[in-house]
């Protein structure tokens, strides 16, 4: 299971964001993606975490979308090649 830590929903960002997720599993997780999906219901692919002691973690230049209201998700992979995907966060981008 994954699940987003950082930002909090309901955060505005800009610049440079730190994003953090949550991830367990069974197996070995071997991968985490952070996933923007806009009012349109269009994912992106944004960052790639890497673990760390704190969770997996991931920088992101906000200035890659527009500004606007998203939902930022986690993914987390196994290495069995299963994946999870948590709950949608809220975030506003405000460059």
């Amino acid at each position: 299971s994954t699940s987003v830590r950082r930002p909090a929903a309901g955060a505005r960002l800009s610049g440079t964001a730190v994003l953090d997720a949550e991830a367990t599993d069974y197996f070995r997780v071997t991968k985490v993606e952070f996933l923007l999906t806009d009012e349109s219901h269009h994912s992106t692919i944004i960052a790639i975490a890497s673990p760390s002691i704190v969770g997996w973690i991931a920088e992101w230049k906000t200035a890659t979308v527009t500004n606007g209201t998203y939902t930022l998700h986690s993914v987390a992979f196994d290495g069995t090649g299963t994946s999870d995907q948590s709950t949608g966060v809220t975030i506003t981008i405000n460059n």
